[in-house]
């Protein structure tokens, strides 16, 4: 049971901490607030997390396979949300009488489940490794117990990692008259990853 573990660690590991949706709003969040005002945002991310496990744990990819409309409604609603996010950034006016401060709304933990229940990429990886790390056998469910465990594990500690990095970002590179330059930054992220998705969706 061990090695299962960390094999599905070492999987998750890469598709996890790879620069996406998630990832990039989690870094512009802790950018623009920092950590503890990113904590609600985090708190979604991983509650949207959880609500993914549990419904493929029972069973929801059989229901994709056999309606595929419903993924795809699922796959464009999320490349919609990018865009809409990419626009915010894009939008975003900044306070001249102080510089640094950009007039974008923190990001809450609603926000946070969103983009990740609409993240088209978390739901093939996990439905992925969940057919093919889990086997039918009498200790299937402590496993799949386990897998949630580890994959929530991995997942905060890349949050935060995410969030550090954006705060590292405008102590060091987004200072003072860059803040605009941030803003579009980020939503240049999110408007690339957008249009990968739609393009790899078509």
């Amino acid at each position: 049971m061990f090695e299962h573990i960390v094999a599905w660690s070492l999987v998750m590991i890469p598709l996890m901490y790879s620069p996406g949706p998630t990832n990039i709003l989690v870094a512009s969040n802790g950018a623009s607030f920092g950590l503890r005002r990113s904590m609600p945002l985090i708190a979604g991310i991983n509650l949207g997390l959880v609500l993914q496990l549990i419904l493929i744990a029972f069973g929801i990819a059989h229901l994709f396979e056999r309606y595929h409309v419903l993924f795809y409604v699922l796959y464009f609603s999320g490349v919609i949300y990018m865009f809409y996010l990419a626009s915010v950034f894009f939008f975003s006016k900044v306070n001249e009488k102080k510089i640094d401060n950009a007039r974008i709304d923190c990001a809450s933990m609603m926000q946070g489940v969103l983009v990740e229940i609409l993240n088209p990429k978390v739901w093939l990886s996990l439905i992925m490794l969940f057919s093919v790390f889990s086997k039918p056998q009498a200790d299937s469910s402590w496993l799949i117990l386990l897998f949630v465990s580890a994959t929530l594990v991995l997942n905060l500690i890349n949050n935060f990692l995410w969030s550090f990095l954006g705060v590292f970002l405008v102590k060091t590179i987004f200072v003072g008259s860059f803040s605009k330059v941030q803003n579009y930054f980020y939503g240049i992220l999110l408007a690339a990853v957008a249009v990968w998705m739609l393009l790899s969706g078509v």
